[in-house]
């Protein structure tokens, strides 16, 4: 599952989420909607807080899933 989905499911703002995991805002909007990619700390930190609901590795591959399919969109 990605962030965004997850997000969605459990009915949470993304500046919440950010709240809870120590993170800016804007940073967790910008993964959540694939415009940047994610480190691989702040991956781990989801993997844990959503208790592998979105795996460190969904997290990271989303934003190269994300930016192919925008150029396939062009």
């Amino acid at each position: 599952m990605h962030l965004r989905e997850y997000l969605f499911k459990n009915r949470m703002k993304k500046v919440d989420f950010a709240n809870l995991i120590k993170y800016s805002d804007y940073y967790v909007a910008a993964i959540a909607e694939g415009k940047v990619k994610p480190g691989r700390k702040f991956a781990q930190i989801v993997e844990e807080f959503t208790n592998g609901q979105v795996t460190a590795k969904e997290c990271l591959e989303y934003y190269d899933h994300f930016q192919e399919e925008m150029r396939k969109r062009k």
